[in-house]
């Protein structure tokens, strides 16, 4: 896929050929332009807050994963009340038909929601990603972290798509709204707060997941940037102590020990997990740390904790899910739907400015400042193409975003030396000469670029970026024809 690092290539391809600046319609250099005001500031907007996950988690534990995968209740295509439904993990459950499989976690982590469908399922917000042999649907309980349902149909004959995992998962709403835990070993506890137990707050940082499990039955902390210990309580099968380098007797088990990696890994069984299938017989515990000594010390700590009570702990979130209109993204407004990456970190919400005019003015304000180049553009973006399009500053850009990532409309204004891309078409707009480029190199996406030179050397860019729909889908790029109308009304508003 094109990523907006193309823009990047477009905007470093040096003016040549029909780029040059002979055959760009100029008889005479323009006068030098004037320095561009200093960056603007303007009074930062408010963050998102995310819930507390303390009591996240605390609301999860209260919830039986395997009441979430009710066969009669969901009418699921392809399963039956006749088919098995295993516990795999304190907070695991997966439900079988052959070789199709259903599988509900609580508490993993959720990082395909920008690329995911997005759905209401039973009055919750839901997201649906699909592959072609699988389904995953999450309902979002915080920014990060959800219920999923993830489906798999490893043979092609099975009559399974994504309607039934969104089946389970529409079936589950009402479960997890009135949830109730299940009686089965652990099920009270959490990764999280049997480490923080185990280590104490100044542990550090305490994040959901670690090997071999990824839900709330794991968790890991860290410390100035360092990655600390972490814990798996999950269930598995008799421990076979001879694949181990080496075993340790702690708290009255055998545990084998594993280095690696300037890392120490205890694993033991800590007790029978009532769990008829052998894979799932045992309460198996998964220790590490990146000192030997600690790993054992902390060892035998929780074992004499998992034996004992669970630990009061947060107040369980209530309601656990969102509604289809809660913000479930750290991301500001509608920055949720532009896509943030190492080289594009920052998104800012869009603030109303005032909008310069002439060319020069446009340029002094808008090359600092986004939210400038939005107020030129947003009147021509919504003319042209709809009220769809929401306008977020990235940058001294300003880019449109839609909640389908069909298309994303960047714009931009800048000085002469911004090349014009790769063979580029020239077309004449509000009386000036302008260059169209276009980049595709795979079915995943394109990028239209204009490029506009005023007279005063001040130049307007305006890139089409169309990409798959969230969700699947073809490649759409039928609005391509409106870029140049796009253009043409901000040079005529503006410059």
């Amino acid at each position: 896929m094109i990523s907006r690092l193309g823009l990047l290539s477009l905007l470093l391809v040096a003016l040549i050929g029909c780029d040059s600046l002979a055959e760009s319609g100029r008889s005479a250099s323009p006068a030098p332009l004037p320095s561009p005001l200093p960056k603007a500031v303007h009074p930062p907007a408010a963050k998102p807050t995310d819930r507390d996950q303390a009591r996240v988690i605390a609301g999860l534990t209260q919830v039986d994963a395997c009441a979430l995968l009710d066969p009669a209740k969901a009418k699921a295509p392809g399963f039956t009340v006749r088919d098995r439904i295993r516990r795999t993990d304190p907070h695991e459950c997966r439900i079988e038909h052959g070789s199709a499989w259903v599988r509900a976690e609580l508490g993993l982590a959720d990082p395909f929601r920008y690329d995911s469908a997005v759905r209401t399922l039973a009055g919750a917000k839901a997201y649906v990603k699909r592959d072609q042999d699988s389904c995953q649907v999450t309902l979002p309980v915080s920014f990060e972290r959800s219920v999923s349902f993830y489906g798999h149909w490893p043979d092609k004959a099975a009559p399974l798509d994504c309607r039934t995992v969104e089946a389970f998962a529409t079936a589950a709403v009402p479960v997890l709204s009135r949830p109730s835990p299940a009686e089965a070993p652990l099920a009270g506890w959490s990764g999280c707060v049997a480490l923080e137990k185990l280590v104490g707050r100044a542990g550090g940082r305490f994040k959901v997941g670690s090997y071999p499990t990824h839900t709330m039955d794991g968790c890991t902390s860290s410390a100035n940037g360092q990655r600390g210990t972490e814990v798996s309580l999950g269930y598995g099968p008799d421990l076979v102590l001879s694949e181990f380098p080496k075993t340790v007797r702690l708290g009255g088990r055998t545990a084998g020990f594993t280095y690696g990696d300037g890392q120490c890994w205890l694993t033991w069984n800590q007790g029978p997990s009532a769990q008829p299938d052998p894979r799932e017989q045992w309460v198996q515990i998964v220790l590490r740390s990146p000192n030997c000594g600690t790993s054992r010390r902390l060892a035998v700590k929780l074992i004499a904790m998992l034996d004992g009570p669970v630990p009061s702990g947060a107040k369980p979130q209530a309601p656990l899910l969102m509604k289809p209109t809660d913000h479930d993204s750290k991301q500001p407004g509608a920055c949720i739907d532009l896509e943030v990456t190492k080289e594009f970190p920052v998104c800012e919400r869009y603030v109303a400015v005032q909008q310069p005019k002439g060319a020069v003015e446009v340029y002094r304000q808008g090359s600092q400042d986004g939210n400038v180049v939005c107020s030129i553009s947003q009147d021509a973006v919504r003319r042209v193409l709809g009220n769809g399009l929401r306008p977020v500053v990235e940058g001294s850009a300003c880019v449109y975003v839609e909640p389908s990532h069909a298309l994303e409309v960047r714009v931009g204004v800048t000085d002469r030396r911004v090349g014009a891309g790769i063979a580029p078409r020239k077309v004449e707009l509000a009386g000036r000469q302008a260059l169209v480029s276009t980049r595709q190199s795979d079915d995943d996406s394109k990028e239209v670029y204009l490029r506009v030179e005023d007279s005063t050397g001040v130049v307007l860019t305006v890139q089409f970026t169309f990409k798959r729909p969230r969700g699947g889908g073809d490649l759409d790029t039928g609005r391509e024809a409106q870029l140049e109308p796009v253009g043409r009304q901000i040079l005529e508003q503006s410059f």
